[in-house]
């Protein structure tokens, strides 16, 4: 199945459970990455990225002579720990197991090629919505179909954003963050005397929230300019209550074509960033 009609196989306001639970197995890429990478001031250590090859997210290198990563496969969600060839040398099947297990399975596979007792690994502290798996509850085995179509939004969405980011002078790299599990990357428009950001655009997909029933891509600048300098968009609509953003629904993307979905997508972003610029200038 092509990758942009799987994404719609479910619809998006359907995937809120299984969402919230990969969310929580990416903290453990996040866990693996604040005990083994060297911490970064932007907290990058503890995000991912997509491994087109893997179908999977993909863990900071350790700083250990021996360069390995973790990875997270979420169409089966299966949890992998990688080489330097990408290739896996330890995998565990999440479904039946707790986040608690696969920490401690993350931490003996570390000892086995670092030597010494298995580190203890900690989840992030990160402030997450409630799950069952949080308070102790297996990953559940029944949910085949949301992890596929979770796989292919989050595939998709990373080649999108890898797409735009190169057309642009000062992108930083394309990274899925495990707190609010949004994939990004974030355009630096201008910085200060300090060499600060001070002007940026974000552009990213995000899973379901408060303000939005289903996934989301979303085109925010900053700082936040007012509503008045807002240009109307042909494609998706402005967000103003507590943040300013464009926003193209979930929901908008799959009830389009498989073929139409992916140029909907990059022309929405394309508008909303131009419009952006315009706000911010």
């Amino acid at each position: 199945m092509d990758r942009w009609e799987a994404l719609g196989s479910v619809a998006p306001a359907e995937l809120r459970s299984a969402a919230l639970e990969l969310h929580w197995a990416v903290q453990l890429l996040a866990a693996a990455g604040a005990a083994f990478a060297e911490p970064v001031d932007d907290d990058s250590h503890r995000a991912t990225t997509w491994h087109e090859g893997l179908e999977a997210f993909v863990g900071a290198d350790f700083d250990r002579p021996y360069p390995l990563r973790a990875a997270l496969r979420p169409h089966d969600l299966t949890l992998l720990v990688i080489d330097r060839t990408d290739a896996p040398v330890a995998e565990l099947a999440l479904p039946g197991q707790s986040l608690d297990d696969a920490l401690d399975w993350l931490g003996l596979a570390a000892a086995t090629y670092f030597g010494g007792a298995p580190p203890k690994l900690e989840r992030p502290a990160y402030d997450l919505p409630a799950h069952p798996v949080a308070d102790g509850a297996v990953f559940t085995r029944s949910v085949g179909a949301e992890r596929r179509a979770l796989s292919a939004l989050y595939g998709s969405a990373a080649s999108v954003l890898e797409s735009v980011a190169r057309a642009e002078a000062d992108a930083s790299p394309v990274r899925c963050w495990p707190h609010h599990f949004d994939v990004a990357t974030l355009i630096t428009l201008s910085r200060n005397s300090s060499g600060e950001a001070d002007r940026t655009i974000g552009l990213g997909l995000a899973p379901r929230d408060a303000d939005h029933d289903d996934w989301y891509w979303y085109v925010t600048p900053w700082p936040y300019p007012d509503a008045s300098c807002l240009e109307p968009l042909d494609r998706g609509r402005w967000h103003t209550d507590g943040w300013t953003g464009a926003v193209l629904s979930g929901s908008a993307v799959v009830s389009l074509p498989t073929g139409e979905r992916r140029a909907a997508v990059l022309a929405f972003l394309h508008e909303a960033i131009a419009a952006a610029r315009s706000a911010l200038d």
